[in-house]
């Protein structure tokens, strides 16, 4: 009995020896404990409507460790590589081609094991469409807030923005505006002032706080008369320490309407097609690498000539009785040496292999920049993406390290492999690739001249503005063309609601046949712009430009835009086709109304009824999802600001649309005229809307398309430098920025 305990008593002991021992010590390939994975989308948690989200993921473990984070959306997958500290936070900031839906983020070690997740579920309905970046200097705070904009259009999002949010990949992208004050501004890296000085020609605004200076702070270039100067398709204001004394609502101006602002929507657009997560596919039916593989000919000599020496040859050579056993050893021997004689033609041929790259550009005095799809071989194992640059598809696999500056892509590739990778947004010319000048004239016409600096032509050349496009003609390497545009004749009221680009033939895949790589990657065409005053020219440069790190053959289309300017000789001898004219605070249209109206729901899981009773966005925490109360400093938008359901039927009230008109010149009274097409125009007076007086009736007017009928306004006089702001409004679906002719009126 005694030894029968004792036998018991040592397989007790045994078997609580084996699990501690295997609590003690996991296996090989297991992980003591996970990590915790935090995703936050846009600057501070703010989710903006732009092309680029930027995403910051925060991993926090126990251990030091390397370990591979993968963050997917519905536009794909990014891979990146992580070193973690024991117990520290570490950040990455990865950039989003536009997403919806959900983002997940994905911790694995570097055999693939999981290690933890984290997600983050997008709701349009907290999705704000102008949000501002605010200097630390002047921002009062360090949350975002709501405040209203100039006139109330629309409601601004107020993020503090520090230096450091600065070099955020994207960060800028995620911004409709920013104002800085003479502190901020004195802190700015030279590489910040170049990257806030890009994103302005793009289409940014930027407020400084201070009184005017010429030249511009940060952008260098000079100012043109008063407080506001147009820079590309976007604007430097000053703003004379409003900003410092926490007047917003004289200091934020409401956001450009999307198709206004065709450096902000270049980068989707031109690449045709939106977030559909299937770009891997797509791109891997493109061809980006050239090989000049063995003629024919040459592997029919070879399989002749190792014929011959086999047989003939070998027969002859050997024929005597002693010779014939060498026929075992010579036989294999010749064939290797011309198996071996055609593998190294064909590996010299795989080694002079050429890749291409083809995408999207745009191009300002400050560099130029896009997103690309190229070839890649082993020469380019290692892709360099600068401090804004992220890999949005490859094949093979590429991971992302580094940050700031030195942020590059790891794609392994073996001797003889080849692969594709699309990344953006990228630099291809640290100046500008294309760059162009529009001055006013007197007759009404624009005066365009458009360099290519670049040592490959430009091709495929189109010119547009004051709604309307038309050919230019390609420019070659090096050279300057000039073309007249015609600016105040046959202008269109009308909204273009489903615009097509000018491709030949009506081919309407990206990919179909007969087309250069420019328009299978991009548009043939861009679609006229809703907006007066500033020129966009677009074409395919065919050039050897840097791409990811190495020169390559490629296909860019590429866009340039810029304001019409007066002519330096004689400011006053223009046409007033150096005003400015730009569609602002599109009216939001309550989701719930249209769910309502069509049974439909969206796809984000949120519940659809939780909007305030004036048709309002519900207020959004920190975390980007809709919080249960208001925090004190983030006010829910204004019901103004929302069109309800009745609003969008066309049989209820006519839609507001606002427009705001500046010029480089001062403006006299009653310069303007308006078709017919807006019903009512009223003058935001800095307090209240009034009607704008008429004056004299309706006339036909030549320069707008049929039907011409048109009617005057009395306008004030604006200053050079001023903007004043103007509410139409419209039974159809009117263009103001092409209805309104603030020409002189006859």
């Amino acid at each position: 009995m005694t030894r029968t305990r004792r036998l018991g008593a040592t397989l007790a002991t045994t078997l609580l020896a084996l699990v501690a021992l295997s609590l003690g010590n996991p296996p090989a390939g297991a992980q003591p404990d996970g990590v915790e994975v935090t995703v936050q989308p846009g600057p501070a948690g703010v989710v903006p409507t732009a092309p680029r989200l930027p995403v910051r993921v925060t991993l926090r473990s126990e251990s030091s460790r390397t370990v591979n984070l993968e963050v997917t959306t519905s536009t794909g997958s990014q891979f990146y590589r992580v070193e973690l500290n024991s117990g520290a936070p570490t950040q990455t900031n990865a950039v989003m081609p536009r997403p919806s839906g959900r983002i997940e983020a994905t911790v694995r070690t570097l055999d693939g094991d999981r290690l933890g997740s984290g997600e983050f579920l997008l709701d349009p309905k907290n999705e704000r469409a102008n949000v501002v970046g605010i200097g630390t200097s002047i921002s009062g705070g360090n949350k975002p807030r709501n405040v209203p904009s100039i006139a109330k259009i629309d409601e601004a999002t107020l993020i503090p923005l520090d230096s450091e949010l600065l070099d955020v990949p994207g960060a800028l992208d995620a911004l409709g505006a920013l104002v800085l004050g003479p502190g901020d501004v004195e802190r700015l890296s030279d590489d910040q002032q170049r990257r806030v000085s890009a994103w302005v020609a793009r289409g940014g605004n930027l407020a400084l706080d201070q009184a005017r200076t010429d030249p511009l702070p940060v952008l260098g270039t000079a100012a043109e008369a008063g407080d506001r100067t147009a820079v590309g398709t976007g604007w430097v204001r000053f703003t004379n320490g409003l900003g410092a004394k926490g007047d917003w609502s004289q200091v934020v101006e409401p956001a450009v309407a999307a198709d206004g602002q065709p450096g902000q929507e270049q980068f989707i657009d031109d690449l045709g097609f939106g977030p559909d997560g299937m770009w891997n596919d797509m791109l891997g039916g493109v061809g980006f690498l050239q090989v000049s593989y063995l003629p024919a000919w040459v592997i029919g000599l070879a399989v002749l000539v190792t014929a011959l020496l086999v047989g003939p040859v070998l027969w002859w050579a050997l024929r005597s009785r002693k010779r014939r056993r060498l026929m075992w050893l010579a036989a294999p021997t010749m064939s290797l040496v011309v198996a071996g004689a055609l593998l190294l033609a064909g590996r010299g041929a795989l080694a002079d292999a050429s890749t291409t790259a083809i995408g999207s550009a745009v191009s300002t005095e400050w560099g130029t920049s896009g997103m690309l799809a190229l070839g890649t071989t082993p020469d380019d194992s290692e892709l360099v993406l600068g401090d804004q640059g992220e890999v949005w598809a490859s094949k093979p696999r590429a991971v992302m390290t580094g940050s700031g500056t030195d942020r590059r892509a790891e794609q392994p590739l073996g001797t003889n492999d080849f692969g594709y990778a699309g990344i953006g947004t990228v630099s291809v010319d640290d100046g500008a690739a294309v760059s162009l000048n529009a001055v006013d004239r007197p007759d009404g016409k624009v005066d365009v001249s458009v360099t290519n600096h670049t040592a490959g032509p430009l091709v495929d050349v189109n010119i547009s503005g004051f709604s309307r496009q038309r050919g230019f003609g390609d420019v070659a390497a090096g050279a300057t063309e000039k073309m007249e545009f015609e600016a105040t004749e046959d202008l269109n009221p009308l909204t273009e609601v489903f615009p097509s680009s000018n491709v030949d033939g009506g081919c309407v895949d990206m990919f179909c046949t007969g087309l250069p790589p420019g328009d299978q990657f991009g548009q043939g065409g861009v679609k006229p712009v809703a907006a007066r005053g500033r020129i966009t020219v677009s074409g395919t440069l065919n050039a050897p430009l840097n791409v990811g790190g190495n020169s390559h053959k490629t296909s860019l289309y590429v866009t340039v835009s810029a304001p019409v300017v007066p002519p330096k000789n004689d400011p006053t001898a223009g046409a007033g086709t150096s005003i400015k004219v730009e569609t602002v605070g599109e009216p939001l249209i309550d989701p719930n109304a249209i769910i309502d109206a069509t049974g439909l729901e969206d796809d984000s899981g949120l519940p659809v009824d939780d909007f305030d009773e004036g048709g309002g966005a519900p207020p959004v925490g920190l975390d980007g999802l809709p919080s249960a109360e208001p925090p004190a400093d983030m006010p829910t938008p204004s019901p103004a600001t929302v069109v309800g359901a009745a609003q969008s039927d066309p049989t209820s009230e006519p839609l507001p649309t606002f427009v705001r008109i500046s010029s480089p010149l001062d403006l006299p009274a009653a310069v303007c005229a308006a078709h017919t097409v807006i019903d009512d125009a009223q003058l935001w007076t800095g307090a209240t809307w009034e009607p704008l007086p008429m004056k004299d009736g309706r006339f036909n007017d030549k320069r707008f398309a049929e039907p011409n009928e048109a009617q005057r306004y009395r306008l004030p006089a604006i200053k050079a430098g001023d903007a004043v702001f103007l509410r139409f409004t419209s039974n159809l679906a009117a263009n103001p920025a092409a209805a309104l002719n603030c020409s002189e009126a006859p």
